[in-house]
């Protein structure tokens, strides 16, 4: 497996001049906010690699110009969370690219854009949650009214991002993918292709597809006093904080989550299938025990975990919390049959609501209660900063400060989704 830079700068048939590196790093090295220097060589290829997280459309616009830059191509893997900030580099990049197409005075070459195309690791199916609300909350976490999860591939996001720019369209290609299909997690892409692509880390703290899964719920914590796992060798699916009970907090998201009703019947209809010798289960449609777990079954489990950040929030100090587990991974270890209990209501499997349940839970079972609060300064945010910038709205919020519970928050929200699954439509590929 080769670095697509690596081996288009030995390809004789190339010219590769520059590289423009997202928020993690061209190599995939750097924390979160930081980027690669603004500029500098790369030693393995010798090619000047500027820090496009760092750069405004404008200095890439310049950039282009000044090298005479034909052809971008945006090679990134998203993580179909809006606020992961590798397409809204892509956003800037594009943008950066249409000044030249829309200048009277440029005499240099009209760059086109070409996205090779990548799966959305959650799925083309799953949108949910707030649109931003580009009067207070656009940022580098989100610069256009998209929903906190998108459902869209990165090369159907080019598409939408050039509605706003008006790049020539037969400048702007997309590669498709092949044998991806939309309602494709990137498990069940692996599972339904003899070939298939390895997970590899977009960024240091999304080791795993697991740890990518859990991102879309867990990432609001980064915003607040509980720590989501950083400093730790599974970050986003282990998070908690010293003011937290770890098996209070375990019980009442595997409550939130039904898990805890279910648990009963997923050991008795896996007792069952250890016992079969046919390698199919039909669960009887009158029993109660199976009829209860298909009902109940949700998009994660939780276990009580203690940890010890290394650095981040709370390091060095053990910190009481939970252990995140998607139902799938407990289907699989109980040898659950699949058609028994596979969750199949968003409602349910979305990370968005999985996400607002978490901080719901954590506000309520705070010890102090006012141990709970809204803090960006990990991430160099302000106060109540970072939180609106990732929900794209103040709504989320107000919401939680004001004590509602999770299901009437998320309902807020369904009526912007449901608009913009109409207006994403003309962009999807798959």
């Amino acid at each position: 497996m080769t670095l697509i830079v690596d081996e288009m700068s030995q390809d004789e048939r190339l010219q590769v001049v520059a590289v423009f590196s997202p928020e993690h790093g061209f190599r995939g090295d750097k924390q979160a906010e930081t980027g690669d220097p603004l500029f500098y060589i790369d030693k393995p290829t010798g090619l000047p690699v500027f820090s496009a997280y760092n750069m405004t459309a404008e200095q890439m616009s310049k950039v282009l110009q000044d090298m005479n830059i034909e052809a971008v191509l945006i090679d990134m893997q998203d993580v179909g969370v809006r606020l992961y900030t590798f397409v809204w580099t892509m956003y800037a990049l594009m943008e950066g690219a249409s000044l030249l197409h829309h200048s009277t005075s440029s005499a240099g070459p009209k760059p086109i854009v070409v996205i090779t195309d990548r799966p959305n690791p959650l799925g083309g199916e799953l949108v949910d949650g707030p649109l931003v609300n580009m009067s207070c909350c656009a940022s580098g976490y989100g610069r256009l009214p998209i929903p906190f999860l998108h459902g869209m591939t990165i090369g159907e996001l080019g598409l939408l991002f050039n509605s706003v720019f008006k790049i020539p369209s037969d400048d702007v290609i997309v590669v498709k993918m092949l044998h991806w299909e939309r309602h494709m997690t990137w498990t069940s892409f692996q599972e339904a292709n003899s070939v298939f692509p390895p997970w590899i880390p977009p960024s240091p703290n999304l080791p795993t597809v697991m740890s990518a899964h859990a991102y879309g719920a867990t990432v609001f914590l980064e915003a607040t006093t509980v720590a989501e796992g950083r400093g730790t060798t599974t970050p986003f699916t282990l998070f908690g904080a010293p003011f937290l009970d770890a098996e209070d907090l375990s019980a009442r998201l595997n409550k939130d989550f039904r898990c805890a009703q279910s648990s009963s019947s997923v050991s008795h209809a896996a007792s069952a299938q250890r016992k079969q010798v046919r390698s199919t289960v039909t669960a009887p449609s009158s029993s109660s025990s199976s009829s209860s777990s298909k009902k109940s079954a949700a998009g994660s489990c939780y276990r009580a975990a203690y940890f010890q950040p290394t650095w981040s929030k709370y390091n060095h100090t053990v910190v009481p919390g939970v252990q995140w587990f998607p139902w799938r991974s407990v289907q699989a270890a109980t040898l659950l049959p699949s058609n028994l209990a596979s969750p199949n209501n968003t409602a349910s499997t979305s990370p968005f609501v999985q996400g607002v349940q978490i901080l719901c839970a954590t506000r309520d079972l705070s010890v102090p209660a006012d141990a709970f609060q809204w803090d960006g300064s990990w991430f160099g945010h302000d106060g109540t900063e970072l939180i609106d910038f990732y929900a794209g709205t103040p709504t989320l919020r107000n919401m939680i400060d004001s004590g509602l519970q999770s299901e009437d928050i998320v309902k807020v929200y369904e009526k912007d989704v449901a608009l913009f699954r109409h207006q994403r439509q003309q962009y999807l590929l798959y």
